[in-house]
């Protein structure tokens, strides 16, 4: 695989294959809705943050995230594979297709996602993503 050396950390969310582009997200299973937030920083570099309602369990939660992929960037199932991180959060989708292309999508999708969030909230939710905590607390006075 290409795309740095190892011990540092990937400079973007995707990179080019042969014939794919090779995305990293991090999924969240068991939510209330399937959805694509955009862009979040982990300890390995960027990645998609990505919410799906199933549980991981049988791989469920990992094929909802390649039907997810796929319906996002308007390619076929097939052309959507995971390729590792089966049982971590952090996880590697391969979506075959002609890269450039792919990353024009992709740059567009992210772009109208970051046009239409509300600032400090979530890609097209309206809502406060610091969580009911910071509410309470602010609350408070």
């Amino acid at each position: 695989m290409s795309g740095g050396s190892a011990g540092k950390p990937q400079l973007s969310a995707w990179r080019h294959g042969d014939a794919c582009v090779i995305l990293r997200f991090r999924l969240t299973p068991k939510s209330s809705k399937d959805r694509i937030d955009g862009l979040i920083d982990t300890v390995d570099g960027p990645a998609l943050q990505a919410h799906v309602r199933a549980i991981p369990e049988n791989g469920a939660a990992n094929a909802a995230l390649e039907r997810l992929v796929a319906g996002w960037l308007d390619v076929s199932k097939r052309s959507v594979a995971l390729i590792a991180g089966g049982t971590s959060r952090l996880k590697t989708i391969r979506v075959d297709g002609e890269p450039g292309d792919l990353e024009r999508r992709l740059r567009g999708i992210l772009a109208d996602q970051i046009a239409t969030t509300p600032e400090g909230g979530e890609p097209g939710s309206g809502k406060d993503v610091r969580g009911a905590n910071h509410r309470r607390q602010t609350d408070r006075g």
